[in-house]
């Protein structure tokens, strides 16, 4: 299982050549990398702007309807 890790994580494959694991673990001050948290914010705007969606076209279909029963009173 260790060799397994080894191979996934390996620093030839996911960074650049002058960077190691290790210069992420210890950044300099001021320098701040992204954390696996910071993904977790994502999925509370999603979930917000599908709701916004559903709002939406739930809103726009009834103002479709409304707008023809509308025009189908004046034409009466």
């Amino acid at each position: 299982m260790a060799a397994l890790s080894a191979w996934f994580w390996n620093e030839r494959f996911w960074l650049p050549h002058n960077v190691t694991w290790a210069d992420l673990a210890d950044p300099a001050p001021g320098v701040e990398y992204p954390k696996a948290g910071h993904l977790l914010s994502a999925l509370p705007l999603a979930l917000g702007i599908f709701a916004v969606r559903i709002v939406f076209e739930r809103y726009a279909f009834m103002c479709s309807v409304m707008s023809q029963l509308c025009f189908e009173f004046k034409r009466a």
